[in-house]
């Protein structure tokens, strides 16, 4: 990747957001910075724009870096490229990115377990973004819809999903998709 180059994020045109990694001597594993840039990909269309939903792969990492920061947990490209090498290989998770134009609209996170309470393995939405630039869409839904079927094909009867207290928006768009209150979250650093 020469410098200057978007790597696995795509073309650069009017519009929309994407990542652009400048390398440092031409070196692509040791990249100096990434900054967002502003342009305009395929896939389905919904709410007037093509997306399509892929497995997230390395060069990902910027821009679910980015997301995970605008989700409220500011994460470098560096952590986020280590928390997806620490996923690689695992067949109990999978990650998603959902894109526009070579733009990450939004991401999920899901994992099944063996359960000592079912028969079943159980599954989890770990995470859940969407991009503000992307919101009001349907682009969350179509991400839990994706997750949801990653479970199903991995023996999952039933899926559980925490989100914050404050984050209410997520609540409404769980009980929409069918997702019962059905217990508190209680938690505690161990560090």
């Amino acid at each position: 990747m020469a410098a200057g180059s978007t790597g696995n994020c795509g073309k650069a045109a009017a519009g929309d957001f994407i990542w652009q990694i400048l390398v440092l001597n031409g070196n692509p594993s040791r990249p100096r910075h990434a900054r967002c840039l502003y342009l305009a990909c395929a896939g389905k269309q919904i709410a007037g724009i093509e997306v399509e939903t892929r497995h997230a792969v390395p060069g990902d990492a910027p821009c679910l870096a980015h997301l995970m920061t605008e989700l409220g947990y500011p994460t470098s490209i560096e952590e986020m490229a280590a928390r997806m090498a620490a996923l690689t290989g695992r067949a109990d998770h999978a990650v998603f990115v959902m894109v526009h134009e070579a733009v990450a609209a939004g991401m999920v996170a899901v994992s099944a377990s063996p359960s000592l309470f079912s028969n079943e393995p159980q599954g989890a939405i770990i995470t859940l973004v969407v991009s503000s630039r992307f919101r009001g869409r349907g682009i969350g839904a179509l991400l839990v819809e994706r997750g949801e079927n990653w479970l199903r094909e991995n023996g999952v009867g039933y899926v559980t999903v925490k989100p914050s207290s404050h984050r209410e928006d997520a609540h409404r768009l769980y009980a929409r998709l069918g997702y019962e209150h059905s217990g508190l979250r209680f938690s505690k650093s161990l560090t």
